[in-house]
């Protein structure tokens, strides 16, 4: 399900500032869909460097988006954005390059017991293996670190994953979808690789305010002042 459309009977349909759409269309030259808008705001919200860029900003106010000013990086961001949507909302498994782990061993339990976080993941340099049982008789090897480390918000996500699922039959369906997610993380964090080249060159030469067509009392970029 789409997140930015409004199904109610009237409106636009969707929840953007009625603006935004308008705005864009004209500073680029094309006619701008909403699902664009909402896949180049991901893309730069999901920049693995936009946190520590406006840090300080977050801590009072809502995310700020700087809109590019080139339509070709728009499109650029459009495209990358739309790839995080498909991983984020398993519309789309993990492109082939990024299937590099597989499972290891024959499990001595028919249910799943991941150890302690100290102990399900063993490392072997930048990349390791986790640990399915705490006699690690089933392994899913060739995990990166970083794919392990990857946190939302301090939230230990492959680990917790997982951890959910504790009790459950080791069966074919749990195993796809135990490759499945950890797939996707890879490749997540290779787009969000991407949206930090994105990102950074939206701040070179962002759109202002007026350019998508809403006032301001003092001319300011987008990634200060949101539409």
């Amino acid at each position: 399900m789409f997140p930015l459309v409004n199904h109610a009977g009237e409106g636009r349909g969707h929840f953007l500032s009625p603006h935004v759409i308008p705005g864009l269309g004209a500073a680029y030259g094309f006619d701008v869909m909403p699902r664009q808008v909402f896949d180049c705001i991901l893309v730069l919200l999901s920049a693995s460097s936009y946190t520590t860029r406006f840090a300080f900003d977050l801590q009072d106010g809502f995310p700020h988006v700087p809109f590019p000013a080139d339509p070709q990086l728009f499109l650029q961001a459009v495209d990358i954005g739309s790839r995080i949507r498909q991983l984020e909302t398993q519309a789309e498994q993990a492109a082939p390059e990024f299937r590099i782990a597989t499972l290891v061993g024959r499990a001595t339990s028919p249910t799943l017991a991941i150890p302690a976080p100290r102990r399900a993941f063993i490392a072997d340099g930048n990349t390791g293996h986790i640990q399915l049982l705490a006699d690690a008789s089933l392994r899913i090897a060739n995990v990166s670190r970083r794919a392990w480390d990857f946190a939302i918000s301090g939230y230990p996500v492959l680990y917790n994953w997982i951890k959910r699922r504790d009790g459950e039959i080791i069966d074919a369906s749990l195993q796809r979808s135990l490759l499945g997610v950890i797939w996707s993380v890879e490749e997540l964090l290779h787009q969000f690789d991407l949206g930090d080249q994105v990102l950074a060159n939206c701040l070179n030469n962002p759109l202002v305010r007026e350019q998508v067509g809403v006032s301001s009392a003092n001319e300011q970029p987008i990634e200060d002042e949101e539409p």
